[in-house]
């Protein structure tokens, strides 16, 4: 596919249904129009290029409902809601999310990263589309007994909103960016895109990401908890928080995957106390401090407002002892190059000196 140009799927004129191109008669006869502009559209079944729906000539564009932006988005999504209401299956990420408390009688936070849900495939017992959750139009709200999982769909131009990501009730919010499907749809013989989407839908965890589980609360309950009940042990020992975790009767929740707190105070020697602790709130919060760099303008938390940031695109000027942060994955790890070998990216990164 090459970028919004070219159209996997498009909407049948005869049953209303999103349909992909390899299920119509080549050219003009495809009876489809483009479920984005709602401009006629032509099916082209290429031996070189390919298969793919392309909208028909200007003069016809100009009699259509509205400009045509993101055809191959808006026809994945459209898509996407048809197959949930049959009956699709989805693939959960894996999601993991760094929690920190502050040590009561201090201002130093203890963070410890949980792993709140496992990669799991789920049947959804119900499936409705464009419902207002939280003030925001969303995609599809897809349910499970007295669980509710929000699905938005992103791309280029398409966000998610602010207000999905920090809700406190018995929702779940995942972004699924549909550009993450581009490769497999350009691998793709004769137009089969729905059988691909199908397959990607179930068994691939790429371009799915959490903002919010359930089960946030309650890890962060029993973080506020044990940081509480462990106030001493955590003051005595910040050199080695691991050791805390591995050794206390109270603690019950998951291993540690990685602890920002540990990361600095490997550096103890060469940086001060106070040195360190700055690093770690640029890095986790942002900060007018020269420490943050920005592997591009998506690392920023506040989206360029208000904090003045030197932005980085490359991934290999970096120095062993830097510390860095997707906030897209929130994976968090140390060294020279601040692409992120989780998500693969560094559009997301935030890093520190």
């Amino acid at each position: 596919m090459n970028g919004f140009t070219l159209i996997p799927f498009g909407l049948h004129l005869d049953t209303n249904r999103v349909i992909d191109v390899g299920s119509v008669p080549n050219g003009m006869k495809c009876q489809c129009i483009c479920p984005s502009c709602k401009t006629p559209l032509i099916a082209r079944h290429g031996a070189v290029k390919e298969w793919h729906f392309a909208h028909q000539s200007r003069d016809v564009q100009k009699k259509t409902e509205k400009p045509c932006d993101y055809s191959f988005a808006v026809s994945v999504r459209l898509m996407m809601k048809q197959l949930f209401e049959q009956g699709a299956k989805l693939c959960l990420p894996a999601y993991s999310k760094k929690l920190s408390s502050t040590i009561p009688g201090s201002n130093l936070l203890h963070s410890h990263r949980y792993i709140i849900a496992e990669e799991k495939v789920i049947e959804f017992d119900s499936v409705e589309a464009e419902l207002n959750r939280y003030g925001v139009i969303v995609d599809l709200v897809l349910g499970i007994g007295d669980f509710e999982l929000i699905v938005y769909i992103t791309y280029d131009g398409r966000h998610i909103p602010h207000q999905l990501k920090s809700i406190d009730k018995n929702s779940g919010v995942i972004e699924f960016n549909v550009m993450s499907l581009m490769q497999a749809f350009e691998e793709t013989q004769s137009g089969q895109y729905k059988d691909v989407l199908i397959e990607f839908l179930a068994h691939s965890h790429t371009g799915k990401f959490w903002h919010h589980h359930p089960r946030e609360e309650r890890f962060q309950h029993r973080h506020d908890k044990f940081v509480s009940e462990n106030r001493e042990a955590l003051l005595a020992d910040l050199d080695t928080p691991r050791s805390i975790y591995q050794n206390t009767n109270n603690y019950t929740g998951p291993a540690t995957q990685t602890n920002t707190t540990e990361i600095a105070n490997a550096h103890k020697k060469t940086l001060s106390s106070s040195k360190q602790q700055s690093r770690i709130n640029a890095l986790e919060k942002g900060s007018e401090s020269v420490y943050v760099l920005l592997g591009s303008h998506k690392a920023s938390y506040e989206n360029d407002s208000g904090f003045r940031e030197n932005t980085m695109g490359k991934y290999t000027d970096f120095r062993e002892s830097m510390l860095h942060l997707c906030i897209k994955c929130e994976h968090s790890w140390e060294g020279k190059s601040n692409l992120c070998n989780q998500c693969q990216s560094f559009e997301y990164t935030r890093s520190v000196f």
